[in-house]
C-alpha cells in the first residue's frame, strides 16, 4: 500500500511539472510569434495576457507557430493583422473598391512566409488554393521550358501585388510557373482559399468585386505584355531587312 501511495503521489508530481514545462514552452512560442510581428507594446500585452489565461483554463501538449494567430479572438486578428499586412493588403489591386469590413476578416487569416530564393511558389496545372500578397522582394512568372534551359521570365510581382488572382478567383488551374526571384530576401502573406470562401458567405456581395477587379487586372497585365513584345518584334523586323 506504501508503495503503490508513493507511487501515485510521484506520477501526480511529474505530471504537475510537465504541464508546468509544456505551458512555459508554449508562452515561449507565443512571445517569439509576437516578437516576430513586431506589434505595438499594449497589443504585445494584451496578446500575452490572453495565452496566459488561456493555458491556466486547461492544458494544451502544443501550438504550432502558424496556428497562434488563428486562436486568437477575433478581434485581435484583425488588430494584429492592421500592423503587420495590412499596408500590404491595401496595395492590392484586387481588393479595391471592397468593404472594410471584409478586407479585415481576409487580412486576419493572411499566414506569412519566406520562401527561399529561387524556390518554386506554384507551377503550371497544379491546383490553385493560394492567393500570394507580395510584401517585400519579388515573384517571377514564367512558362514551362526544356529541363537544361533557363526559365524565361515573363512577369514580376513586387510589393503590393497579387499573384495567381484569376485562378484563385475562378477556382481554375495555374497557368503559369511562379517563383521567388535570387539574390534578394522575398516575403508575402498567404490568403488560402478555403478561408476566402468562408468569408463571401457573410459578404456574399464582394465575390462580384473581386471577379471585376481581377479580370481588370488581368487585361491590364496583357496590354502590357502586348506594348513590350511590339517594340521588340520591330527591332527584329528591321535588323532582318538590312543588307
Amino acid at each position: 500500500m506504501y508503495a503503490v501511495v508513493v507511487g501515485n503521489l510521484s506520477s501526480l508530481v511529474m505530471k504537475q511539472d510537465e504541464e508546468i514545462v509544456s505551458r512555459r514552452a508554449q508562452l515561449e512560442l507565443v512571445q517569439g510569434y509576437v516578437g516576430h510581428i513586431r506589434v505595438p507594446k499594449a497589443l504585445k500585452q494584451r496578446l500575452t495576457r490572453f495565452f496566459q489565461a488561456r493555458f491556466k483554463s486547461r492544458s494544451l501538449s502544443s501550438i504550432p507557430p502558424d496556428a497562434i494567430q488563428l486562436g486568437l479572438p477575433m478581434e485581435l486578428q484583425i488588430e494584429v493583422a492592421k500592423v503587420t499586412n495590412r499596408a500590404v493588403v491595401e496595395a492590392a489591386v484586387i481588393l479595391q473598391s471592397c468593404s472594410r469590413g471584409f478586407v479585415d476578416r481576409l487580412s486576419s487569416l493572411m499566414q506569412e512566409r519566406a520562401p527561399e530564393a529561387e524556390s518554386v511558389i506554384f507551377r503550371a496545372l497544379e491546383a490553385c488554393k493560394e492567393l500570394f500578397f507580395v510584401a517585400a522582394g519579388m515573384i517571377e512568372l514564367y512558362d514551362d521550358h526544356p529541363p537544361d534551359e533557363e526559365p524565361v521570365v515573363s512577369g514580376t510581382c513586387t510589393f503590393g501585388d497579387t499573384v495567381g488572382d484569376v485562378p484563385f478567383v475562378f477556382a481554375v488551374r495555374h497557368v503559369q510557373n511562379a517563383r521567388a526571384a535570387a539574390d534578394m530576401e522575398t516575403r508575402m502573406f498567404v490568403l488560402p482559399s478555403t478561408g476566402y470562401q468562408e468569408v463571401l458567405k457573410s459578404f456574399p456581395g464582394m465575390h462580384d468585386v473581386v471577379m471585376e477587379n481581377a479580370i481588370h487586372k488581368h487585361e491590364g497585365e496583357r496590354a502590357k505584355r502586348t506594348a513590350q513584345r511590339e517594340p521588340r518584334n520591330a527591332n527584329r523586323a528591321t535588323r532582318s531587312a538590312e543588307p
